[in-house]
């Protein structure tokens, strides 16, 4: 009874590595984009809270640009991953 049971363990082992072997996750290759992202969503809320002052106005403004630009870079590299053949 013992072997019969070892021999079920050796075999649901078996197929549980087959399993994963067959198994395919797709991670998206590293990026700057969210980092840009980041950091011109941190500016414009920094130029917000300092609005009065000019260096606020001007924060506002970076960051928009950078929000835009690692946005713009985020959706090219994301079609361009998905495009490629695999």
């Amino acid at each position: 009874m013992a072997t019969g049971r070892l021999t079920d363990i050796n075999t649901m082992d078996s197929t549980t590595e087959h399993a994963h072997e067959e198994e395919h996750i797709h991670m998206p290759p590293p990026s700057w984009a969210p980092v840009v992202l980041a950091l011109g969503m941190a500016l414009i809320g920094f130029g917000i809270v300092w609005i009065a002052e000019v260096p606020g106005v001007a924060a506002v403004g970076f960051g928009i640009l950078l929000l835009l630009v690692g946005l713009v870079r985020w959706i090219y590299e994301d079609i361009r991953t998905v495009a490629e053949p695999h």
